[in-house]
């Protein structure tokens, strides 16, 4: 039941990337930004079941590895929800990114 639901939300990112690209290529950027939000959603959803199917494999540096897509995946998600023309504040690399770097996630 994991395997299926991993599976489906990782076709759900990337059907949804597809469409950014597609409405990207039609200049349409309410549509592009609209998908780019579900691709991030479904990323970040799917994420939990793929680190626990590679991590109960014993694949443990590939799970590691799946995990630490996470803070760039809500990073662009929370960027996406704030608007395009939001600039990342400085705090915020001390909260994320280097905290990040720190447990080489």
């Amino acid at each position: 039941m994991i395997e299926a639901l991993a599976a489906l939300l990782y076709l759900f990112n990337k059907i949804f990337f597809l469409l950014r690209e597609l409405a990207g290529m039609r200049g349409d950027e309410q549509a592009e930004r609209f998908a780019n939000i579900l691709a991030w959603s479904a990323g970040l959803l799917g994420l939990p079941f793929v680190t626990w199917i590679l991590i109960r494999a014993s694949d443990f540096i590939f799970g590691c590895l799946e995990l630490g897509a996470a803070p760039p995946m809500a990073v662009g998600l929370w960027l996406e929800l704030r608007g395009s023309a939001y600039k990342v504040p400085k705090w915020f690399n001390w909260l994320v990114a280097w905290p990040a770097i720190i447990t080489g996630i």
